[in-house]
Order: structure tokens, then sequence, then C-alpha cells
């Protein structure tokens, strides 16, 4: 359940930083109803893509698509385009990079060709869709670029996928040993009551082994950690490229039902 846990967040974080910029800018009311129901969608993609399911959101997403078609008001308007963003040129243009990164597994990155960051600046951003593609070419471009780094600094010989099971393990073991430590300190107490000077040098010296047990136990859920980290960075184009492919599936179902269909329905 912890590793779970720690993967979800780990997921929501990284769409909650995707949607920053939105904030950024100055929005009126409708906007800002648009880019929270947009959230909404999106969490329910992030949801179908990791096998989760999750009826009450799927109903909402529903309606929220639903009311998007039937309606003209800015805020439909807004949730409309964003649904539709991969059928522009602009999102297709996007979804064509991240089919190459995503292809060519956690290196796809270095497969790919992107313009220079003068170049991505210098696009037209003019409208709502070219500043979201100007945006999101800006934060491809600066994934492919720490991604580069880490892999050069931390995988010489190439990028190892990380196994997150790894954490399944360690959290096992560390909630094992805590438990073992509570009876072992209740037993100490006990030896205590009863004077029992055998027994009382016997736990001290099993509680020292546990403790002892404890502290590398959680060296090496901080070392997991921090390896899980480097991973991300350098993996970051490819988990992006996952991402983003999984979004335009997610929209292309959502805007092609017209909500006729449940989502989770292939």
């Amino acid at each position: 359940i912890r590793i779970c846990s720690v993967l979800v967040v780990a997921s929501a974080v990284g769409a909650a930083l995707n949607v920053i910029p939105f904030f950024f800018y100055d929005f009126t009311e409708n906007k800002q109803q648009a880019v929270i129901k947009i959230l909404k969608l999106r969490a329910v993609i992030e949801d179908r893509s990791n096998g989760i399911e999750a009826p009450e959101r799927i109903e909402e997403a529903e309606k929220i698509v639903r009311e998007a078609y039937e309606n003209s008001d800015e805020t439909s308007l807004a949730v409309r385009t964003e649904l539709e963003r991969y059928g522009t040129p602009e999102g297709m243009r996007e979804a064509e990079i991240a089919r190459i990164i995503a292809d060519g597994g956690v290196e796809g990155f270095k497969t790919v060709t992107l313009p220079e960051k003068r170049e991505i600046r210098a696009m037209p951003h003019k409208t709502e869709a070219e500043k979201t593609h100007r945006r999101n070419m800006l934060r491809i471009l600066d994934k492919v670029g720490g991604a580069k780094s880490a892999a050069e600094k931390y995988y010489p010989d190439g990028i190892k996928e990380f196994d997150t099971t790894v954490f399944e393990t360690l959290f096992e073991q560390e909630s094992d040993i805590d438990a073992r430590i509570k009876d072992t300190i209740d037993a100490i107490k006990q030896a205590r009551t009863d004077k029992n000077a055998a027994d009382l040098e016997r736990l001290k010296g099993e509680l020292k082994n546990l403790r002892s047990r404890m502290d590398e136990t959680q060296r090496l859920i901080r070392k997991a950690t921090d390896d899980n980290a480097v991973y991300t960075r350098a993996a970051a184009p490819y988990i992006e490229a996952k991402r983003i492919l999984a979004r335009m599936e997610g929209y292309a179902l959502l805007a092609g039902s017209g909500a006729d269909r449940p989502i989770g329905e292939e």
C-alpha cells in the first residue's frame, strides 16, 4: 500500500507541475473553471493508465464532456479545445515527438530532433493554442536537457530502469522490524518487573541488533529514494511521452464518444 501511495503521489505531483503555468496568466472565472475541469479529465486518464477504477470520477468526467459539447460558453469552449488539441497541427507535432521518444524506451530522447530554445522562443504565441504549444515545446526541451545531463553523470553505460518493487520489500522489512522492536521493548519491561537478569541481558542484545537492522533498512530506503529520483530525471522525457500518448488516447475516447460510451470501454 505504501509503495502505491508513493507512486500515485509522484504521478499527481508530475501532473500538477504540468499545469502550474496556467496560473501565471490572467484568468477569468470561466477560465479557472475550465482548468479545474481539465484537471479532472486528466486525473481520470491517469487513473485509466494506472489501472485504477474510479467510477465516480469517470461519471463526473462524462458529465464534463457532455456539458462541454452541449454548451457554447467560454468554459465549455476551453474544455473542447483541450479535448481536441491533439487533432491540431501543434498537438500532432507534440504527439509525434512523444511517439518517437516512447518507442525508443527510456533512452528514446536521444533519437528525437528538437529545435533549439531560441527557435522555440521565436515561435508564434498570439493564440492560446500557439502559447500552449510553445510552452509545451520548451518543457519537452528542458526535460530532454535534464535527462541528457543525468544520463551522462549517472548512467555512462546506459539508463537502467529503476525497479520500484524494492520499496515494497524495504517497507515491509521496516514494518516488521518496527513491530519486533516494540515487542522486544515490552518484553524488556516485563523482564525488569520479573527481575529476570538473564532475559533482560538477552533482550537488550536483541533490541540493539534490531535497531541496527532498522538503521540499515532506513539507509537503504533513502538510497532507493535517491536512486529513483535520479532515474526519474533521466527518464523524464520517456515518462512525459507516455503521459502525452495516454492523454491523447484518453481525450480521443472522451471527445469521440460524446459521453455516449463509458470512457473505460475500448
